[in-house]
């Protein structure tokens, strides 16, 4: 499906972060967001728009996603904010896998103390 990025902003009349939010909801794999018209570029838009699809698609959803008809300044936005939450993303896992890993050794020395 092809998403008209103008289009669902006029019709929302919303901007930065709600606008991002409220556009990425609307998104499902495989989509195509189109951006031709679309003016109403900042970085808490693009910044917004890429969490909640990460948070919702994955990254490797958010990576099968078309984006066209971009501008310059959005297709670098897009770049580095894709960039920044996947690292944040990678860097959030590992620690609630560390967090995890040492629960669970400490659940392992604490439910039999005695034992040897």
């Amino acid at each position: 499906m092809i998403l008209k990025i103008k289009e669902l902003s006029e019709e929302l009349g919303l901007t930065g972060r709600a606008l991002g939010r409220a556009i990425a909801k609307n998104i499902k794999p495989g989509d195509t967001l189109d951006f031709e018209g679309f003016l109403a570029i900042s970085n808490s838009f693009v910044d917004e728009l890429v969490k909640v699809l990460l948070e919702k698609l994955g990254k490797e959803g958010l990576l099968n996603l078309k984006f066209i008809n971009m501008d310059p300044l959005l297709e670098a936005l897009l770049k580095k904010s894709i960039k920044l939450r996947t690292l944040e993303l990678s860097r959030r896992q590992k620690i609630i896998e560390d967090i995890n890993a040492k629960f669970s050794q400490i659940q392992r020395k604490s439910i039999f103390p005695f034992s040897t």
